[in-house]
């Protein structure tokens, strides 16, 4: 155990986050989500007995999120692209843990893009979610630039 360091957020997991360079992408997914499966740059990082918010909610602690549209997107039932997806959201920043943030902007994909988008993530992190639809995908950011005025 770490002080001060979530217990959700192995030692395998801080690691990836860590290694982790700007842009690059990590994917949230639910334990029905096909992650060895879709996981092409190394083994799926597994968190038993977390659920996905649990596991964002820890993540989100210590992981910068790219400014801007986009930078946070969830997987919608729809496997169609022609059937077009929900439009962007606004959930509330407590659902994922965080009460310094207001509100945490999120863009939905359509399941096939969600899972190309999956194939090509830095790291799958797997949760025993058992609920439906519940993955997400987030775009790591910079720190702030400690120069900057």
């Amino acid at each position: 155990m770490l002080k001060g360091i979530n217990p959700i957020l192995t030692g395998d997991l801080l690691k990836a986050l860590s290694d982790m360079g700007h842009g690059d992408e990590i994917v949230i997914a639910d334990g029905n989500f096909a992650a060895t499966g879709d996981s092409r740059r190394q083994p799926p990082i597994w968190v038993p007995c977390a659920d996905t918010v649990e596991v964002l909610g820890a993540i989100l602690e210590v992981f910068p999120v790219e400014d801007g549209e986009g930078a946070v997107q969830y997987i919608v039932e729809t496997y169609d692209d022609a059937e077009p997806p929900p439009r962007q959201a606004t959930i509330p920043a407590p659902f994922f843990g965080r009460a310094d943030l207001n509100l945490v902007q999120v863009a939905p994909l359509s399941r096939r893009e969600f899972h190309e988008r999956a194939r090509e993530a830095y790291a799958i992190v797997a949760t025993t979610d058992s609920r439906h639809y519940f993955c997400y995908i987030l775009q790591k950011g910079a720190l702030p630039d400690p120069t900057a005025t």
